[in-house]
């Protein structure tokens, strides 16, 4: 699909929902049960992510009904489902929670400061929310654009933040070496696929940019909407495997007074890593 047409204004349901089934197309084909009732969907651990041939993985203990749901939508590629669960979800959240204030946020607080020094540069965030970390870039000169799948939270925002576009992380509404940074926090343990959400990061981003991303350590700050978790090498892994070279990673707290609980990575893409295949099975582009 030409991705402009997730642009406000122009069909952003039908770019979304073009996207949700290509994404469905890329799901796993196999049952996700087993005749023994063993799970066959690829595992979190590192040996099970290299012995699958594929950076998708997903949990196999679930925090309850509802977090078992979600993550075998994301495994067999059901984006439908995945997404009028969070817009539903959505439509009960306030306006903004505490946790979502800049000042509040490790990981932000550090992206922040990275680039308060920098020169005027064409940031993206993927998965913005109510674009609290977009404003405050703005503010410092950069060029700011935010994708996220919550049109309310666009919505919201949009007198303030121009360029905030509704799409999936898997088939970002943007084109190819648009980005100097992209951000993405909190988000890599939601999307139901993880290589894709991962190439298009590559896609946007120029030879040579930087990403910064945050994740949940392990089990903490679990969720319902989580689908996957990761520890340091896992991170590590996937990132080296689309193209980073990992500049730091770190144990962060998730808030400024917690004791540390996610995984903070900054990493810089390889000149010519754009076009490097797809594991095999997995359709992309």
């Amino acid at each position: 699909m030409a991705r402009c047409q997730a642009a406000w204004g122009l069909g952003p349901r039908r770019a979304v929902a073009e996207a949700a089934a290509k994404i469905g197309m890329c799901g796993l084909a196999a049952k996700l049960v087993g005749a023994d009732g063993s799970s066959l969907f690829p595992g979190e651990r590192l040996e099970e992510i290299r012995a699958g041939g594929s950076l998708n993985f997903y949990r196999r203990t679930f925090l309850s009904d509802r977090n078992r749901d979600i993550v075998q939508a994301a495994a067999r590629g059901d984006s439908a489902f995945l997404i009028r669960h969070l817009v539903a979800q959505d439509a009960t959240f306030p306006e903004l929670f505490d946790d979502e204030r800049v000042e509040r946020r490790s990981g932000l607080q550090r992206i922040l400061k990275a680039l308060t020094d920098s020169p005027p540069c064409q940031v993206v965030e993927v998965g913005c929310g109510n674009a609290e970390l977009l404003k405050r870039l703005a503010a410092l000169g950069h060029d700011v654009t935010g994708v996220d799948l919550s049109p309310l939270r666009l919505l919201r925002n949009r007198r303030t933040i121009t360029k905030l576009y509704l799409g999936l992380a898997e088939d970002l509404p943007l084109p190819d070496a648009c980005a100097d940074v992209v951000i993405a926090t909190e988000l890599l343990e939601h999307v139901s696929n993880l290589e894709m959400t991962l190439r298009e990061v590559v896609r946007v981003l120029r030879s040579g940019g930087i990403f910064h991303c945050q994740v949940p350590l392990g089990g903490f700050a679990d969720g319902d909407n989580h689908v996957r978790h990761f520890n340091e090498e896992t991170l590590r892994y996937v990132l080296e495997q689309v193209g980073f070279n990992i500049h730091s990673l770190t144990v962060i707290p998730y808030l400024c007074d917690n004791t540390p609980n996610n995984i903070y990575a900054v990493a810089g893409l390889r000149v010519l890593s754009r076009r490097a295949p797809v594991a095999s099975g997995q359709g992309m582009r």
